[in-house]
């Protein structure tokens, strides 16, 4: 007698393909694995760090996004050593552009190491343990990270991470940016 045959598995549900992608689908899949190792450092709701990047960066569309993989506007200051690029940025209440020197990554894994570090100063020790985005863009603005030019600022993070928290969990991520949209894609 032979033996049976195994019964077909289940077809496993695919992400949406790019084509059927919106920009905060890519955005969430894209950058799922560098917010959420820094949501644990931080003991916050990984979409409360998702959502202030998207907010940052414009869903990862900014220039400095794209250019120096900066999706929370992290200038250079005195201390630091690493790349930078020079861009436009609006300041004093929104009121007057200058240029900047920003700090520039190699990619958003790279990017998320020095968040983690850069939340490490005493100042933003009060960030942590912020149990919903719009506290967590709360306290970022009270430890000076933001100019909350129209006060909107912690609303509009709490909105994005509302708008996240419908999106699918990602598929185990393969190393690098393309490598974890990549794999969103495949069938």
């Amino acid at each position: 007698m032979s033996p049976r045959p195994k019964p077909p598995a289940a077809p496993k549900p695919n992400p949406p393909g790019p084509k059927d992608m919106s920009k905060e689908q890519k955005f969430y899949y894209a950058m799922l694995p560098a917010a959420e190792k820094v949501a644990a450092s931080l003991n916050v709701p990984v979409n409360a760090v998702l959502a202030q990047w998207a907010l940052e960066s414009g869903w990862g569309n900014s220039k400095l996004a794209k250019d120096a993989n900066n999706y929370g506007g992290l200038k250079t200051g005195s201390s630091w050593k690493g790349q930078q690029v020079a861009m436009p940025t609006k300041e004093k209440d929104g009121t007057e552009t200058i240029t900047a020197a920003f700090r520039k990554y190699d990619s958003p894994e790279a990017y998320a190491d020095d968040f983690i570090a850069f939340m490490g100063k005493p100042r933003y020790k009060g960030v942590k343990g912020a149990e919903s985005a719009e506290d967590y863009a709360m306290r970022l603005g009270e430890a000076g990270y933001h100019q909350d030019t129209d006060g909107k600022y912690a609303k509009q993070v709490a909105s994005i991470a509302k708008r996240l928290s419908g999106m699918a969990p990602a598929p185990a991520p393969m190393p690098g940016f393309i490598g974890t949209l990549a794999q969103t894609i495949q069938p």
